[in-house]
């Protein structure tokens, strides 16, 4: 593939050069006269894990939003898959999970799941994905009575049927047991080894110890 062919900042690997899954051109967000992070230039590439930690109030949060296209920075430009941020097939590649209640609430677990499906057109198996992150015995419940953790457990579902090319996880581990966490740590490692790119903004680095290769940290 041709380095023009694959976005103005392509990585070299092997003999090919590929297209980043994510960048940050100069990004910078202010909230007042309070700057959250400036002159940010990031590029991750598929396969690369990249953790955001920082304390409270950093920008971790605000940095995922911005790069799900949710946020419009204040500075500088965002690309997923060397495109400009925005369009439908650009954030169909965005699999997202953030801290914000479940817009089908009313549904139940197994419900959305085959909605998602039909949105996707996917020919994944719903019951399948149900057993796999646990949820089968959950899945005619309505989501509004989801605990915490069942909800990060749909959400993770949610993503497998997806299959996005890049990954924004917000503190995913909230609400999640041993068994939840194994569960996502497996799913991500899945996703990487597919070429995907996973971004994910935590308190808890040491839970992705052995997986995780950059760390951005953000001081407040």
């Amino acid at each position: 593939m041709a380095a023009e062919d694959a976005g103005e900042n392509p990585f070299k690997v092997g003999e090919k050069y590929v297209t980043p899954r994510l960048e940050f051109r100069r990004l910078g967000h202010s909230f007042g006269e309070r700057n959250l992070f400036e002159g940010l230039n990031l590029s991750l590439a598929p396969e690369e894990f990249l953790l955001v930690t920082g304390p409270n109030g950093s920008g971790k949060s605000t940095l995922l939003r911005i790069a799900a296209t949710l946020l419009r920075p204040k500075e500088g430009e965002v690309r997923i898959g060397g495109c400009p941020s925005g369009g439908r097939e650009m954030r169909r590649q965005i699999g997202a999970i953030f801290h914000q209640p479940m817009v089908y609430s009313h549904l139940t677990g197994r419900e959305y799941l085959h909605f998602v499906a039909s949105i996707y057109r996917t020919q994944k198996g719903v019951e399948e994905i149900l057993s796999r992150v646990e949820l089968t015995r959950s899945a005619d419940q309505r989501i509004e009575h989801y605990s915490n953790g069942m909800a990060q457990r749909l959400n993770l579902a949610r993503i497998l049927l997806q299959e996005p090319s890049l990954l924004l996880f917000d503190e995913p581990c909230s609400g999640l047991d041993a068994s939840g966490i194994a569960s996502q740590r497996e799913v991500l490692e899945d996703f990487l080894q597919k070429g995907a790119a996973v971004v994910i903004a935590t308190h808890r680095a040491d839970l992705y110890d052995g997986l995780a290769s950059r760390r951005l940290h953000l001081s407040s």
